[in-house]
């Protein structure tokens, strides 16, 4: 739905590029905001896992890395289907968006724990649709995310958490993927 929200086209797509061999950079669309780019998913492929874990994904998000200071990759959910452990494996750190109104505090801890599992480093919770009455069914997600390792994370200073978690500082070009 990316493509439909920014008002790109989707001919030439993230699929594209990885079962067909296409060229990453006709891929990329301009959307509207200043220095944000989108590669659309594009359709349904036979085998997605196959290729998350191929060479042409390593090297794709390779080429991307040079290009852009940041990359947000989208994935399904993490109980669906292993898309999203496969990515976050091979990236510096991963957002978990929490749908407040169909999430409870179970299907966060598995996400959680489905993620750390492949070595994911979790930077925090994103939580979307949250109703005007305040009634999500998530009360006491303060703390879900915490382990031991998280813990003192927090106790280290902001640049030693940056690095941990291989985030670059915002600078350069400002170009997003």
């Amino acid at each position: 739905t990316q493509h439909r929200i920014f008002g790109v086209s989707n001919e030439i797509d993230f699929a594209s590029v990885l079962e067909a061999g296409e060229v990453v950079d006709r891929a990329i669309k301009r959307t509207t905001i200043e220095g944000l780019h989108v590669m659309p998913a594009g359709p349904s492929v036979q085998s997605p896992s196959e290729l998350l874990n191929s060479s042409t994904m390593a090297e794709m998000l390779d080429v991307l890395g040079r290009q852009y200071d940041h990359i947000v990759i989208d994935t399904p959910p993490v109980a669906k289907v292993d898309d999203a452990r496969i990515v976050a494996a091979s990236c510096d750190a991963t957002l978990l968006v929490v749908r407040a109104d169909k999430a409870n505090r179970k299907l966060v801890e598995d996400a959680r724990d489905r993620l750390s599992a492949v070595g994911a480093r979790i930077l925090g919770v994103v939580l979307n649709d949250i109703s005007d009455n305040g009634g999500s069914g998530l009360g006491g997600l303060q703390g879900l995310l915490r382990s031991e390792s998280r813990e003192k994370e927090q106790q280290d200073s902001a640049d030693d958490v940056l690095h941990h978690a291989s985030v670059r500082p915002v600078s350069g070009s400002g170009r997003v993927m």
